[in-house]
Parts: structure tokens; C-alpha cells; sequence
């Protein structure tokens, strides 16, 4: 993905004068910018207005990207190769930026633990949560059995 739309939108969050700060872990980053939780999601998106950037939280970072990107759209561009489409896939996620991946896959699951979005656009949500939540979820997919 393309990683000028979110520095755009970073500009315009400091222009605004946002404290936002760039998480350390940022530096990795090629196709986004990860933000400190320190400011509502809700007015970075208010400030950014009809801009072409999607902004998700996972709770541990606020993620500016192009609006394109996302990981629905990864999944996809990684299956096509393959000849798969999304309706061929099972993934299992439990943040509020996995929900649109969540909703395209043929098969989903999320764990008690994850989000209340995460989990409400899940097939399936296990009883365990976390680690024993993936292992709870690869078994129900038929991966592991």
C-alpha cells in the first residue's frame, strides 16, 4: 500500500495541533503510520474529514493508511496468486482492525478475549481466550484437528 496518504494525514493531525506521537515500533512501518493511543479516534477522524486514509485502532496503536489497505485487501492480494478468493479462506482475528477481514473470509473466528467488534463479525468465537482461543478456533475451522 501506498504510504503517502497516511504521512498526509499525520501533516495534517500536527497542523491541527493534535498531540499525536509515532509509536517507536513505527520505524518498521512501510505502508503506514502507527500513533499512540493518546487521542480519540473519533477526532482524528473528525480533523482528517473525506481524506482517502482509514484510521483503526487496535487499542495498543492508532493506524493511519490508505483507505484501500487493510487486511481484507492483503488477504486477497496474497490469495489471488494462489487462484483463491476470500470466500476460500479461514482467519481467526480479535481487534477492531481485523473486523473487515473478519466479515470477507468464508470462514472466521475470533476468541472471548478479542474486541466486541471482532467478535460480532466472527462465524465463530471460542470459549477459551487468547492463545487458547487460537487453538480453540484453528480446530473449529478444521486446520487442526
Amino acid at each position: 500500500a501506498d504510504p503517502r496518504p497516511a504521512l498526509s494525514a499525520l501533516r495534517a493531525l500536527r497542523r491541527a495541533g493534535l498531540p499525536v506521537r509515532r509509536l517507536f515500533t513505527d520505524r518498521w512501518r512501510e505502508s503506514e503510520v502507527a500513533l499512540a493511543p493518546t487521542v480519540s479516534v473519533r477526532r482524528i477522524r473528525e480533523i482528517l474529514g473525506p481524506r482517502a486514509v482509514r484510521v483503526e485502532s487496535t487499542g495498543f496503536a492508532i493506524h493511519l493508511m490508505d483507505a484501500r489497505a487493510g487486511k481484507a485487501s492483503a488477504l486477497e492480494h496474497a490469495l489471488r496468486p494462489l487462484g483463491l478468493r476470500l470466500a476460500d479462506a479461514a482467519v481467526l482475528g480479535d481487534g477492531d482492525n481485523d473486523v473487515e477481514m473478519l466479515r470477507a473470509a468464508g470462514w472466521s473466528g475470533s476468541f472471548s478475549s478479542g474486541s466486541a467488534r471482532a467478535r460480532a463479525a466472527a462465524r465463530f468465537v471460542s470459549r477459551a481466550p487468547f492463545a487458547g482461543g487460537f487453538v480453540e478456533g484453528l480446530k473449529a475451522s478444521g486446520v487442526l484437528r
